[in-house]
C-alpha cells in the first residue's frame, strides 16, 4: 500500500518557529512530504508558476504580498492554501479562499497531516482548478447594477458618465446609492470635479479588498460626495504608471464590493480590453485589467461615439470590439455625442450606423441614442454645476430601461436584502374569530 506524498511550498519569517518545525518533519520523514523554503511571496509565485505540481502553499500571514491573488495563483495549479496566523489576528483567511488557517501557537505535526489530508491532493492527483473559489455567503449577497460607459478618445464619455450618474442619482430613491467610478488610465473625472483631494480613490479601495471584506461604510468612506450632482465620486488612479500595482482577483472583488455597496454604479472605462489570448502577452492583459473587469461585469454597456464621419466609424468599431471581447449586444447602449439638431441629418445618422453594422449585429444592437450638442455643458462641467436635462433624460431613460430589459432577460429575482413590494390582498385578511379574537 502506498501513503499519499505531498509537496508543500512554505513561506515564512526569519526564525519561524513552525517554519524550521516543519523543515525538521520533512528531512526526517516524520511526515510525508517534501517541503520547499522561500523566503517572500514573490519567489513562492515563482515556483507555483513554474509547472512543477505543488499540493499546498503553507504560509505566514505576515508575509508581504500575501492576498487573494497569491491565493488565486496557488488554486490555479491545484494547491491548497494553508495560513499560519498570529495571535489574536482579526482576519478571516477563509473569507478569502484560504482551505484553513491556525494560530502559529496551536501549530503541530498532527494538524498538519489532518490539514494536508483533508485539503490538499496528494502529489499524484495534482488537478488545476479553473478559478478562485468564493464562499456561498458572499455570492449570495445582494449587488446593484455596474452601467459601464465607454468609446473612442475625445468622444465625451466621462461627460456621458457624469450626465448618467447624475440621471439616476437625482432620483430621491437613489440617494447616497450612485457612485461614479473614474476606471481609466488616465484618470480625469478628479479634474472634472474640482477634487481637491487624490486620497483615498481606486488603489485604496483595491488595497481593501487584497485582504478583507470591507463593510459598505468603509466602501462610502472612500468615495467623496458630489452634492451638486447626487452621487458619489470614486477618484481614479493618481498615476498612468500606476496600473502595474493592479491585480486581477484583486480587482474583480474590488469591483464586486462596490456594485454591494450600492444600487448603481457608473464606471467610466477605456476601450483597452485586449489580453493575452489576442496579444500574446500577459502584460498587456495586466495593464487593461480595469477595463475588462468592469466591461466584463457590467449588465450594461453605454458606448459612446460623435456624430461625424470619423465618430461614426469609430462608434461601429467600438461595438464590434466589445462583442468580439463577450459583451452580450442586448445589453449594449449606443450614443451619439453632439448630435446635429436637424431631424434630417439624425435620421441619416442613425441610418449610416445601421448599414456599417455587420448584419448580425444590427438586429441585436438598438438604434442609437442621440445626444444633443450644448455650449452650457462646458460651464456646468467647469462649475461642477448640474449638467443640461437635455443631455441628462434621454439618456438616463434608455439606459434603466435597457437595464431593466436586461434584468428581466437574466431572470433575475429580488434577493433577501432587498425590500419587496406587497402585493395588495397577498397576505390575506383580517377577521374576527367567533369568540371575538382577531385570527
Amino acid at each position: 500500500m502506498t501513503t499519499d506524498r505531498f509537496v508543500i511550498v512554505g513561506v515564512a519569517t526569519a526564525r519561524a518557529e513552525w517554519f524550521r518545525a516543519t523543515s525538521q518533519w520533512a528531512t526526517s520523514s516524520a511526515l510525508p512530504i517534501e517541503f520547499l523554503r522561500c523566503i517572500s511571496a514573490e519567489e513562492a509565485r515563482t515556483r507555483l508558476r513554474s509547472g512543477r505540481p505543488h499540493s499546498a502553499l503553507v504560509i505566514d500571514e505576515r508575509i508581504s504580498g500575501l492576498d487573494r491573488d497569491l491565493i488565486e495563483t496557488a488554486k490555479d495549479t491545484g494547491c491548497a492554501v494553508l495560513v499560519i496566523t498570529s495571535p489574536n489576528t482579526a482576519r478571516d483567511w477563509l473569507d478569502l479562499g484560504a482551505d484553513d488557517a491556525i494560530s502559529a501557537e496551536h501549530f503541530d505535526r498532527s494538524w498538519l497531516l489532518d490539514a494536508l489530508r483533508r485539503s490538499a491532493p496528494s502529489i499524484a492527483d495534482v488537478q488545476p482548478q479553473s478559478s478562485l473559489e468564493v464562499r456561498s455567503d458572499q455570492t449570495a449577497a445582494w449587488s446593484g447594477a455596474l452601467i459601464a460607459v465607454t468609446g473612442s478618445g475625445g468622444t465625451g464619455t466621462s461627460t456621458v458618465a457624469m450626465a448618467l450618474a447624475e440621471g439616476i442619482g437625482t432620483d430621491p430613491r437613489q440617494h447616497s446609492l450612485v457612485c461614479l467610478a473614474d476606471l481609466k488610465l488616465d484618470a480625469e473625472l478628479a479634474l472634472l470635479h474640482d477634487a481637491r483631494d487624490v486620497i483615498p480613490g481606486l488603489q485604496e479601495l483595491i488595497d481593501l479588498h487584497r485582504t478583507g471584506v470591507p463593510s459598505r461604510s468603509q466602501v462610502h468612506d472612500g468615495c467623496f460626495h458630489v452634492e451638486q450632482r447626487s452621487y458619489d465620486l470614486l477618484l481614479g488612479l493618481r498615476n498612468h504608471r500606476d496600473w502595474t500595482i493592479l491585480r486581477r482577483r484583486s480587482t474583480e472583488v474590488a469591483m464586486a464590493g462596490l456594485s454591494r455597496s450600492y444600487r448603481h454604479v457608473v464606471a467610466d472605462v477605456g476601450l483597452d480590453i485586449e489580453g493575452e489570448s489576442e496579444t500574446g502577452s500577459i502584460d498587456v492583459e495586466d495593464r487593461n485589467t480595469l477595463a475588462r473587469v468592469a466591461l466584463s461585469q457590467a449588465k450594461v454597456v453605454v458606448v459612446v461615439g460623435e456624430g461625424s464621419m470619423k465618430g461614426l466609424f469609430g462608434l461601429t468599431r467600438s461595438v464590434q470590439r466589445l462583442t468580439q471581447f463577450g459583451v452580450d449586444p442586448t445589453s449594449l447602449v449606443a450614443v451619439i455625442n453632439h448630435a446635429p439638431r436637424r431631424v434630417r441629418q439624425r435620421t441619416e445618422l442613425v441610418s449610416s450606423f445601421i448599414e456599417l453594422l455587420p448584419s448580425d449585429l444590427a438586429e441585436s444592437v438598438s438604434s442609437p441614442t442621440l445626444l444633443p450638442h450644448k455650449r452650457s455643458v462646458v460651464d456646468a462641467v467647469r462649475d461642477v454645476a448640474p449638467l443640461p436635462s437635455a443631455l441628462v433624460k434621454p439618456l438616463t431613460s434608455e439606459v434603466l430601461a435597457r437595464l431593466e430589459r436586461t434584468s428581466k432577460a437574466e431572470g433575475e429575482s429580488p434577493s433577501a436584502d432587498e425590500p419587496v413590494a406587497v402585493k395588495p390582498g397577498s397576505l390575506g385578511t383580517l377577521h374576527e374569530a367567533p369568540n371575538g379574537a382577531a385570527s
